[in-house]
């Protein structure tokens, strides 16, 4: 399945054009929410003119900052994050963002440890472009190579469940829960949100409860799992 992952990344980059110096400068706000691996890949490379005249970031800094999850060509693929935002936005093109994430993507190996960090960024941008058996096929074989990582579960069961396929975005993601090795607020709320569309309310709101417990930052589900569990004396489907 490997080597259909990267047949496939490999296609993809064959079919799109090198990234080319980016020349959209970055917002303070788009600056502000990206990762410090990502402001000092972009400080130290080619793209360093796009950032913002509020960054009060140095070169120095931007040296002693490591490269969090190992991605090559880190600055090519941080503009694809930004890239794949505006596009939801539709202030880009998905094609733009394709192009910088799988710069990045086709240089990992699937053994590596952030490759399903890039991956599911990869997989979420073919996805949203209307590719998305290509997308799927990047997710399964993400989560082949490495079970026990989340990030191409979560975004995985997300677009199932945008699909209205809520309950294969639950057994996947009961599936990621029996091989995780730690932890994870997001992976507690996706789960939570998953069971709570299959109507699991309780058990929905123990698994939001424990997100909240870790730091997940938003009670939006909680609360109206705490609603409905209260409404109804605690019952639900099981």
């Amino acid at each position: 399945m490997r080597a259909g992952c990267l047949a496939l990344a490999a296609a993809a980059l064959g079919a799109l054009s090198a990234p080319a110096v980016a020349e959209f400068p970055l917002t303070a706000v788009e600056w502000s929410t990206l990762p410090d691996y990502c402001k000092a890949a972009m400080l130290k490379s080619a793209y360093r003119h796009i950032v913002p005249s509020s960054n009060r970031l140095t070169p120095t800094w931007a040296f002693s900052v490591p490269n969090t999850y190992g991605v090559p060509g880190a600055h090519h693929f941080c503009m694809g994050m930004v890239l794949l935002d505006r596009a939801k936005k539709r202030q880009a093109s998905y094609r733009d963002a394709l192009n910088e994430l799988t710069y990045s993507h086709v240089e990992m190996d699937s053994s590596q440890p952030g490759y399903p960090y890039v991956t599911h960024y990869v997989a979420t941008a073919h996805y949203r472009s209307g590719d998305r058996v290509r997308a799927y096929n990047l997710w399964q074989d993400c989560i082949e190579a490495q079970p026990q990582s989340r990030y191409c579960y979560l975004s995985m069961a997300d677009a199932l469940l945008t699909d209205k396929r809520p309950k294969e975005a639950l057994d996947l993601l009961l599936k990621y829960d029996e091989a995780k090795e730690a932890e994870y607020p997001d992976a507690e709320h996706f789960i939570a949100r998953a069971l709570y569309e299959n109507k699991r309310y309780p058990e929905a709101l123990a698994r939001a409860e424990r997100a909240a417990e870790l730091g997940y930052p938003l009670s939006g589900l909680r609360d109206k799992l705490r609603t409905i569990v209260a409404g109804n004396g605690g019952a639900g489907k099981r």
